[in-house]
């Protein structure tokens, strides 16, 4: 359960983390970042 709630808990704190980064991004360039590709094996 604890481990559960740990993993929870740093998901959100990575999703704020791009968040900010990317209100960053738009303060210093005027532009939205765009997202980058995911890139498979394939």
């Amino acid at each position: 359960m604890d481990i559960t709630l740990i993993g929870r808990y740093y998901e959100r704190y990575a999703d704020h983390a791009v968040s900010i980064v990317r209100r960053v991004a738009l303060l210093a360039t005027g532009r939205l970042p765009e997202k980058t590709p995911t890139h498979g094996p394939y």
